[in-house]
């Protein structure tokens, strides 16, 4: 029932944008005074068809497009006496360009319409409260505190947390003026964004970093080598439960513990030791340990155990450089780091270029250059970037549950008009740099998918959710109206390089050169094809 389910789900999810296309070129063609001879969509034998006034409709046994098949359509093409008048090749040259570019512009008003009924109504976003400050970032120096909500940037109201995320990563060395709501007050707090290199989904790009998210840090410690903590009997990745008969929930709530203790403190915690294949074994320890000088956790000598290692790989290149479990990373290409999140979006570009790294191990300092990880081998077809091979965070320690409420946001018809209006750029943008980026390796050959790779898009988004289909059926919609207007030959954007030829020269294009290059376009297509089918046998074989 499974398998079915998933062919009904690519049937619907590239049957529609087929027949959106299509039906762009018809419509245009009737407009135009051009005789349609056929409606198709898919290709090959056709499994079901009718007549309706001087256009046969139908459906073909290959699903892998369609076409619409115009009287006149191709040069030295027979046409009917009745019909010389009603050619596509006889039509004005700005009616054929009309004719052509309604293809694509179907595809990218589809969009449009789709993430409009995704927007439409009510959905629950978090609220812009800080769950959590990585230590030395631009907002634990504005002074902003766990648990603060924000209520505005520079004037403006902010509603949630992605809101906030927007405005930081487009505000990169440019000061902001928040108003933070704190303990049922209203305070004032200004902080500058920095700005930080990251990857995206195919190219390194600066952004806003301020240095909070949304949950809450558990009270895991990290203990360096000869502290007071250590000395205790504690190590890194104990989680703190309790404090002098207290109970501790998470990091700002020991640290603030700590900060009104005097003398020494009893502390217990959940210590979690690896056995094999995955698998841990939690126990409860306590230990009394002395207060020194300093805030927070450098009164007992110890810091957050956000960035220290919990697991290295065997064969990948954090084992080939020695880096061992309670390993701690300190910098990333030159800039220190206190959490999880700072270490891998950092280590992220070193899937690009070189990167430095620098690590404490055993109290000794310890620096290296990695990357760039390019996959090799079968690898590099499962779209999955190298593993450097380190992981932070024991298992069972995970994040305290995520701080604040959320928010009900209501988008009537014309708020959800201006989202999705407002995101198809965003798609066309980033479609256009993939296909910028595929002849210059910059995209690899190995991510282009063909017909097995929508088919599991189309049934993951489908169990994901109405939304997440929709969505997905809208950046495959951009891509289709894109590819289609390149100009190589029997692409509609080749279509219409000739008809502005003819519109420049006064003349058609000559037949032989018609030929020729609808002779490449087919050769080019259908090595793309054959590279897109390869693609997707090896995923199917090796990820």
């Amino acid at each position: 029932m499974g398998a079915f389910q998933d062919t009904i789900y690519f049937a619907i999810f590239l049957g529609v944008l087929v027949t959106v296309h299509e039906a762009g070129h018809f419509f245009a063609a009737k407009w135009a005074g051009v005789k349609v001879l056929k409606f198709s969509i898919g290709f090959g034998p056709k499994l079901f068809s009718f007549r309706r006034g001087e256009t046969e409709y139908q459906i073909a046994a290959l699903p892998l497009g369609g076409f619409v098949a115009m009287a006149g359509h191709h040069p030295g093409e027979e046409v009917a006496e009745e019909d010389a008048g009603r050619t596509f090749l006889g039509a004005v040259w700005w009616k054929r360009v009309i004719i052509l570019m309604a293809g694509p512009a179907a595809n990218l008003i589809f969009p449009i319409i789709a993430l409009f009924f995704v927007y439409l109504g009510d959905s629950t976003e978090f609220t812009p409260r800080v769950g959590a400050v990585e230590p030395g970032s631009p907002a634990a120096v504005a002074g902003l505190r766990p648990g603060d909500l924000i209520v505005s940037i520079d004037g403006t109201p902010i509603r949630t947390f992605t809101e906030l995320s927007k405005i930081a990563g487009a505000s990169a060395d440019r000061e902001l003026a928040l108003v933070v709501e704190r303990a049922g007050k209203k305070e004032a707090l200004k902080v500058t964004p920095m700005n930080v290199e990251t990857l995206g989904m195919i190219e390194i790009s600066r952004k806003g970093r301020i240095g909070i998210s949304l949950a809450e840090q558990a009270a895991v410690l990290g203990v360096p080598a000869g502290s007071a903590v250590e000395a205790a009997g504690l190590r890194t990745f104990d989680r703190v439960i309790q404090l002098d008969d207290e109970p501790v929930r998470t990091a700002r709530e020991l640290e603030l513990a700590l900060d009104k203790a005097s003398g020494a403190v009893k502390l217990k915690v959940v210590r979690f030791s690896s056995l094999h294949e995955g698998l841990v074994l939690p126990e409860i320890v306590a230990a009394e340990v002395p207060l020194g000088e300093g805030a927070g956790l450098a009164r007992i000598g110890a810091e957050g155990g956000d960035a220290y290692v919990w697991e290295v790989r065997p064969n990948t290149p954090a084992a080939a450089l020695g880096i061992k479990v309670g390993d701690r990373f300190t910098a990333v290409s030159g800039q220190a780091v206190h959490s999880v999140g700072a270490v891998e979006d950092r280590m992220a570009l070193a899937r690009k270029r070189r990167v430095d790294i620098e690590w404490r191990s055993a109290g000794e300092k310890k620096t290296a250059t990695v990357g760039p990880f390019v996959p090799e081998g079968n690898a590099k077809y499962c779209m999955a970037p190298t593993d450097f091979g380190v992981r932070f965070g024991a298992p069972g320690l995970p994040m305290a549950p995520i701080a604040g409420d959320t928010v009900t946001l209501h988008f009537g018809p014309v708020e959800a008009l201006q989202a999705s209006l407002k995101k198809l750029p965003e798609g066309i943008m980033l479609i256009g740099r993939i296909l910028a980026k595929l002849p210059t390796g910059e995209v690899p050959l190995e991510s282009m998918g063909g017909p097995v790779q929508i088919f599991q898009v189309a049934s993951q988004t489908a169990e994901a959710g109405m939304g997440a289909f929709l969505s997905a059926m809208a950046i495959v919609s951009v891509n289709l109206a894109l590819v289609n207007l390149l100009p190589i030959p029997i692409l509609d954007g080749f279509g219409i390089l000739t008809a502005l030829w003819e519109a420049v020269r006064r003349r058609p294009v000559p037949m032989r050169a018609r030929e020729i290059a609808t002779y490449f376009g087919f050769a080019v297509l259908a090595l793309l094809m054959v590279v897109a089918f390869r693609n997707d046998i090896a995923r199917l074989l090796f990820c």
